[in-house]
């Protein structure tokens, strides 16, 4: 028998990939995940608020420390308070290193980052991308776990390593799990 997970992941690859031909793909996807997981018995909030650590990336400010900062889910969805999701969508064809932060600090296990992509489907220019983007899973999967750690902070450890993350990029058709240790 399937996992909540499994039939979770196996719909919303369905509603992800029918929204590569869709003008505003952002809405397209954020309006039917709603529907879905409402369908579904899901309490279900759009923009769902975060607070959580952000860490400056640019060149100026690099060697910033982390800042505790208001954020939004683009999509956030539990199901009787036991079974949490979060879906975030970044368009282009790297998923934005803040996407990654609130996901590992937002309080679900199941977490996915949903990018546009590009159009160009050069094999060898899909492998790159991808691989990229699963470097950047690992880095922010690192960079706060060293923080937290150096913190003693225990809890925040053990809910950033239980993480299932998942990463689809539309264009591509592709919906991996990233396997971060």
């Amino acid at each position: 028998m399937a996992s909540l997970s499994e039939v979770l992941l196996k719909n919303l690859k369905t509603i992800v990939f029918s929204s590569k031909l869709k003008p505003d793909r952002h809405k397209y996807i954020q309006n039917s995940l709603v529907y879905f997981f409402q369908e579904l018995g899901f309490h279900t909030y759009r923009e769902y608020k975060i607070d959580c650590l952000w860490k400056p990336r640019r060149k100026a400010r690099a060697e910033e420390n982390y800042q505790l900062k208001k954020g939004r889910i683009d999509i956030f969805a539990k199901y009787k308070d036991s079974f949490k999701i979060a879906i975030e969508f970044d368009s282009g064809k790297l998923v934005k290193m803040k996407s990654l932060e609130k996901l590992f600090q937002c309080n679900s296990k199941l977490c996915v980052a949903i990018i546009s992509g590009i159009n160009n489907t050069a094999e060898l220019l899909k492998k790159e991308n991808i691989n990229i983007n699963f470097k950047r899973f690992k880095q922010v999967f690192q960079e706060l776990r060293n923080h937290y750690t150096q913190l003693n902070d225990e809890k925040n450890v053990e809910l950033i390593e239980s993480k299932q993350m998942w990463l689809s990029i539309v264009n591509y058709q592709t919906f991996d799990e990233i396997k971060l240790t």
